[in-house]
């Protein structure tokens, strides 16, 4: 027979009960506690994304395996121009699609992304429309949420982008086709290695270039530019100034041959790159044909100066014999008209006089007679006596070799020099030098002066005029100012 429990056996289980009791109720308020903080967490976890999907500045929806609209921020009410009552749970994706052939493809990515979501592409462009009926151009970037058949999308508005790209396109195509078809040669090389990237048809038909040989090769180990210090020169005054434009030059065609052109060039922004824009046009025939006016006009002057002193001027020698004849005879016969013989007997020889300065005005320089040299000393002496301004001439040499035209180019620029002197400069002292320097005849014009305004005007002072003649017989032309006066050189290669 099984002894009873002892009152105090009793109370100790009792007892042992209620404490497992008690810890089991502990660990039951333990556990609900930490659902209920769980549950905060999870809740202010979704109020979170539920605020960032709704306030994110990209338009973006949540989709169900159906279609259906189940949520919308607010950028794609303002993008598709639905408020959410109208569009969650209400309207299937499909609707917004404008273009057919976009609704199938994407409808496939729809059901193959619940089937395998690396088989369907993550990012696509559509072409949408809102509820105003625009069309609009987007991309759409789509992912499946884990654990459900929802996938959340978003799309952002490139219509302005692809028609600002479409703009550019179309500039850059009407830009490539005046590249491509202006009858000036064009030539775009980088700023930072000078490394030619395109030219134009123009170019390589005046320079007789093959393409292939241009493109990729540096402007600088070209062949095209004779004269690297110009080239130099040139080179600094763009990256000075950003541009310079009209500047004449001289290039070498791939034949050989010395051409003349203009050179203007500017510097663009080309993807970022830095480039210069070359613009070449060629004036060879131009400066040919100017050249050939010049010496067409000098010749007529030069006959008409001989017209003037040979014919002209000789026969009003012989008037003007007739009439000293006949003033004598009036006088011996104290005839009363014999003071009108004599008037008109110094008339005559007035205009005989003038007619051998019109003469010599229009042909100064007479080759056979020492030529520019000579004539040069003429000038001198004429402008001292005249102006009574010293004015000095000195031929250092006379194993001077040229014809007439650049003679008289060359005379007419010490002339216009001159004139500028006295005119503008007040010079007081006027020094002529001719001389030959290697393979060259040099003209220098110095002067006393109150020298030349900086910077130079674009016209007036006959400036122009006389490295237009320079240009015209190849001569180089310099000017300077010496503080006080200024100093003209103008070089002209020796004639063989």
């Amino acid at each position: 027979m099984t002894p009873l429990c002892s009152p105090f056996r009793q109370h100790r289980l009792l007892r042992l009960q209620r404490q497992k009791l008690e810890r089991r109720i502990r660990r039951l308020e333990g556990d609900a506690a930490g659902l209920r903080r769980a549950q905060k967490d999870l809740a202010k976890s979704e109020e979170t994304y539920r605020t960032v999907f709704a306030n994110t500045g990209t338009a973006t929806i949540l989709i169900e395996e159906d279609a259906t609209i189940a949520m919308v921020n607010a950028e794609f009410e303002r993008l598709s121009g639905f408020s959410r009552h109208e569009v969650e749970g209400r309207q299937v994706w499909t609707v917004f699609v404008e273009n057919v052939e976009d609704r199938e493809r994407m409808k496939r990515y729809h059901h193959l992304r619940r089937i395998n979501p690396s088989a369907a592409p993550r990012t696509y462009e559509c072409r949408l429309k809102n509820k105003n009926g625009e069309r609009l151009i987007a991309t759409m970037t789509v992912a499946m949420i884990p654990g459900t058949q929802q996938s959340i999308a978003s799309v952002l508005d490139i219509t302005q982008r692809r028609k600002t790209e479409e703009a550019l396109r179309k500039s850059e195509e009407k830009f490539a086709k005046a590249f491509q078809s202006t009858p000036v040669a064009m030539m775009i090389a980088t700023m930072s290695e000078g490394r030619i990237l395109d030219v134009n048809d123009t170019f390589i038909k005046i320079a007789g270039y093959p393409r292939q040989a241009i493109i990729g090769s540096r402007i600088r180990d070209m062949d095209f530019w004779p004269d690297t210090g110009l080239f130099k020169n040139l080179a600094r005054e763009l990256l000075a100034r950003g541009q310079f434009h009209q500047r004449e030059i001289v290039y070498r065609t791939h034949s050989g041959d010395i051409r003349n052109a203009n050179l203007s060039a500017d510097i663009v922004d080309l993807g970022g790159v830095p480039c210069m824009l070359n613009a070449i046009l060629d004036i060879t025939e131009q400066r040919r044909l100017e050249k050939e006016i010049l010496r067409t006009g000098e010749e007529e002057r030069r006959k008409i100066g001989y017209d003037l002193h040979d014919d002209l001027g000789q026969h009003l020698v012989g008037v003007e014999a007739m009439a000293r004849l006949l003033h004598k005879r009036l006088t011996i016969a104290q005839n009363p008209a014999a003071a009108l013989a004599g008037e008109i007997t110094d008339l005559i020889r007035s205009a005989t006089t003038k007619t051998r300065d019109m003469a010599k005005g229009l042909c100064p320089v007479n080759m056979d007679a020492g030529g520019l040299g000579t004539a040069l000393s003429q000038l001198a002496e004429q402008i001292d006596n005249v102006f009574h301004v010293r004015c000095h001439m000195e031929a250092l040499t006379r194993d001077m070799k040229m014809d007439h035209n650049t003679a008289i180019n060359l005379y007419r620029i010490a002339q216009e020099a001159i004139s500028n002197a006295l005119r503008h400069g007040r010079a007081e002292r006027i020094h002529m030098e001719l001389s030959c320097h290697g393979q060259h005849i040099c003209l220098r014009i110095q002067d006393n002066g109150k020298g030349l305004p900086d910077p130079l005007p674009d016209q007036g002072m006959g400036l122009g005029i006389m490295a237009h003649r320079a240009r015209r017989i190849g001569a180089e032309f310099e000017i300077r100012n010496l503080h006080p006066g200024v100093e003209i050189l103008c070089l002209i290669p020796h004639a063989s």
